[in-house]
């Protein structure tokens, strides 16, 4: 009979014989594969919160964008603004429209996906997809 030992918090116990902390002799061991991935997943996710966090602070629903600094070509939003699909004010040379407007046009007349550069079947792994994203950026991830 394998005799248990308290090594640390509530919950985190081991056997004498070998046994993992926190872990249940049950349970399959954390390959580094299954490590790799599970890291992956973290750091897209961290990387979507990020984003998340950064565009809600930068778009206000009050804010006034003109043709120069509205996420739309110039030519393209010049001409939503003469057909009326923005409602646009004329200010000296600015056509402005609030952030808001905009907004609700992106959601009526939605662009195609981008294409892909791979497969639409890819079967990566989560952690070869945050490997490609750090290699398109100038890092490299650290394998072990």
């Amino acid at each position: 009979m394998k005799n248990k030992v308290q090594l640390g918090g509530a919950g985190t116990s081991a056997t004498q014989h070998g046994g993992a902390p926190g872990r249940r002799p049950s349970e399959p061991p954390v390959t580094p594969k299954v490590r790799r991935e599970l890291a992956g997943a973290a750091l897209l996710a961290a990387i979507d919160r990020y984003l998340q966090v950064v565009i809600a602070e930068r778009a206000s629903a009050d804010e006034w964008v003109d043709q120069d600094t509205a996420p739309l070509s110039r030519r393209a939003y010049l001409k939503a603004a003469r057909r009326g699909d923005l409602k646009a004010v004329k200010i000296g040379r600015r056509i402005l429209v609030r952030r808001s407007d905009l907004d609700a046009f992106f959601q009526r007349h939605p662009s195609p996906p981008p294409a892909l550069d791979h497969a639409p079947n890819d079967e990566r792994t989560p952690a070869e997809i945050a490997a490609a994203v750090l290699t398109n950026v100038g890092l490299r991830m650290r394998v072990s």
